[in-house]
């Protein structure tokens, strides 16, 4: 027997001790090195190529009398994003009344997948882009689902101080910012209910500004 076989008797528990060491080390942290590797191969693009707008009109049905109760209107849309990509979705979605309404509230319900770690809605009175962070936007509603390594769910509901008035020539705008971590397009399908109710022709007309309400 030789001085090297005697070494390499005495280092085969040891690299076999690192082995399995190793081995305990990925099983408890394969999560976090893949959520790494995956946010370090996700490219920040703020603004698509293109925007792609679906717009829906809601018309008070007939006859046209005075209507002074609360209504609710569920819309539903799917905002994308692709691969690899934190930034604006390119699905903008609108929802403009046939006549002045009040707005009274709002509510986002969506689930967030694994791949869609950072989710971010806004809606507000005819915002560009709808998704839009500037100061001086009409913007009334802003939710945000952020996770590490787990999916989960939005669930926001918000009824103003205050009814907002939008009027007929007006649009609400909903925008979206996800990071999609997945190799493919992804993208999330918010249900949002609107409570709105319809102006009283005996009440003066409300005019919404930025920074509150005034009567005429």
């Amino acid at each position: 027997m030789t001085l090297l076989d005697d070494k390499k008797k005495s280092g085969g528990p040891f690299l076999g001790l690192i082995f399995v060491g190793l081995l305990i080390f990925l099983a408890f942290n394969y999560q976090s090195i893949l959520l790494k590797w995956k946010n370090s191969a996700v490219t920040t693009r703020e603004n698509p190529s293109a925007f792609k707008i679906q717009d829906i009109l809601v018309s008070k049905p007939l006859p046209l009398e005075v209507d002074t109760g609360l209504h609710a209107k569920l819309v539903q849309h799917i905002f994308h994003q692709e691969a690899r990509t934190s930034g604006r979705s390119p699905d903008v979605l609108t929802v403009a009344f046939n006549q002045d309404v009040q707005i009274y509230g709002i509510l986002f319900s969506v689930d967030c997948w694994k791949d869609t770690r950072l989710v971010e809605f806004m809606a507000g009175i005819n915002q560009q882009p709808a998704y839009n962070t500037q100061t001086d936007n009409d913007v009334f509603f802003h939710a945000t689902f952020a996770a590490n390594d787990s999916a989960g769910k939005i669930d926001e509901h918000v009824f103003f101080p205050q009814p907002i008035l939008l009027k007929s020539s007006d649009k609400i705008n909903i925008g979206a910012w996800i990071q999609n971590n997945a190799d493919k397009i992804s993208g999330v399908s918010p249900e949002i209910v609107i409570y709105y109710g319809f102006q009283p022709p005996q009440i003066k007309e409300k005019e919404y500004i930025r920074k509150g309400f005034k009567s005429n």
